[in-house]
């Protein structure tokens, strides 16, 4: 008779490198946090036996954050940007992004640190 804990089946196994999951962020005039927020993802990604993207969706900001996604995509192989051609908001950015995503699973959250 098998108890709560007890159970008829293998224990799972842990997943092999290789499963993707993606992380989608838009991005509305986040300067100030974006390279924080940048090396926050890796970190928690950095002893996960999950390979990451992160998929920043800039929604036409103004405040610089275009071109610092820009620079950290440019040494960050797990970075992504997409441009949008002016603000069309979190749903559209949304949209955006998953569309973008490949992962084999998609996580999305904001970009503010909050």
């Amino acid at each position: 008779m098998l108890t709560q804990l007890e159970t008829s089946q293998p224990p799972a196994t842990v997943p092999s490198r290789g499963k993707l999951v993606s992380i989608v962020m838009p991005v509305f005039n986040e300067v100030a946090v974006l390279r924080t927020l940048t090396a926050l993802v890796s970190q928690a990604f950095a002893e996960s036996v999950y390979e990451h993207e992160i998929v920043y969706v800039n929604d036409g900001s103004s405040d610089g954050s275009a071109e610092l996604l820009d620079e950290i995509a440019a040494v960050n192989s797990h970075v992504h940007v997409i441009h949008l051609s002016r603000n069309f908001g979190q749903q559209s950015a949304l949209q955006a992004g998953l569309a973008a995503a490949d992962g084999d699973a998609v996580v999305v959250m904001d970009s503010d640190l909050q």
